[in-house]
């Protein structure tokens, strides 16, 4: 297939095989990632589009993004970055990004002034439905959001650090 040379000064043209180029260069390499314990594993050519799929939902989890959205951002489609995430993470990407928002709102509670609200905090995350969230939180972190903040009350009321 012959394509116009002046066909790629054309933005939808120019982008479209910057996206494709992008996939195809995330395909061909293998990446060597350490464990956790030290040891060096090799990662197939999903792993480079979740890595760079995971910098970017971490650099904007306060902000409000979507699985379309990261996907747009690594070039690749949503139903790809389903199926990257799936055989790396064993996890959808909205199950790891709410994961992440979840670790923001902990860690927001846990260095909160004791008249913070848990409410707020949670809806800055993107965390509407108050009772879900709870729920959420517990089942991730073993304690309610109350108790973060509320060991971060004690902190303060006693002075001590942990």
């Amino acid at each position: 297939m012959l394509v116009a040379p002046d066909a790629f000064t054309e933005p939808v043209v120019s982008a479209a095989a910057f996206n494709r180029l992008a996939v195809a260069y995330l395909h061909a390499f293998h990446v060597v990632q350490l464990d956790l314990d030290g040891r060096r594993r090799q990662l197939g050519p999903r792993s480079a589009i979740v890595r760079a799929a995971l910098d970017h939902m971490h650099a904007h989890a306060a902000e409000p993004i979507t699985v379309q959205g990261v996907a747009d951002a690594v070039h690749i489609s949503a139903r790809g970055l389903h199926a990257a995430f799936a055989s790396e993470l064993g996890q959808s990407p909205s199950e790891h990004l709410r994961g992440i928002r979840l670790a923001g709102v902990r860690d927001e509670l846990r260095f909160a002034p004791p008249e913070q609200g848990i409410a707020a905090v949670a809806r800055r995350w993107g965390f509407v439905h108050l009772s879900r969230f709870a729920e959420s939180y517990a089942r991730a972190f073993g304690e309610l959001p109350s108790e973060t903040l509320g060991g971060r009350r004690r902190e303060v009321a006693t002075g001590a650090r942990g």
